[in-house]
């Protein structure tokens, strides 16, 4: 929703200004705000209570290929270890950004419209792949859930 405050016409028709710096602190922002170990940011175990539970490296190892997400989401943790949130989506936007160039002194970049579209295509990708993740998951907790229930319902 911010988006469109971040982009400006230039000062033709042909470029657009988009505003670099706070693009890439609210990425950076939410990168630092999931990137911390906490009941919000941990997939496995399942949280509950105070404190982080940890489970055995194999175990999270496990989850980390059961969930299809790459290696950096296991992360060592106190005496076990946790599967968290894939960042790399957002991490490739901040890199994408920096790809950019650098902004003028208003914060701002201007460029023209065909290096606009192909850096927006860029940033949709990850978008897409952000939430073809979170389906991927929904969908496996939905499954997962069910197999549950139904076991609940044949041992009853």
């Amino acid at each position: 929703s911010k988006m469109g405050g971040w982009l400006l016409p230039g000062k033709d028709g042909n470029t657009v200004k988009l505003d670099v710096t706070s693009l890439k602190n609210d990425l950076n922002s939410l990168v630092n705000k999931y990137n911390q170990i906490n009941s919000n940011t941990v997939l496995f175990p399942a949280q509950s209570g105070s404190g982080v539970k940890v489970a055995t490296e194999a175990e999270a190892r496990q989850w980390l290929s059961e969930l299809n997400l790459p290696n950096s989401c296991l992360k060592s943790y106190g005496s076990g270890y946790v599967v968290t949130v894939d960042l790399t989506p957002l991490q490739k936007m901040v890199q994408d950004i920096d790809g950019l160039g650098a902004p003028g002194k208003d914060s701002k970049l201007e460029m023209d419209n065909a290096k606009y579209q192909a850096w927006q295509s860029g940033f949709k990708a990850q978008e897409e792949n952000m939430k073809t993740t979170l389906q991927t998951l929904t969908q496996k907790y939905s499954n997962a859930n069910s197999l549950y229930d139904n076991l609940v319902k044949v041992l009853s």
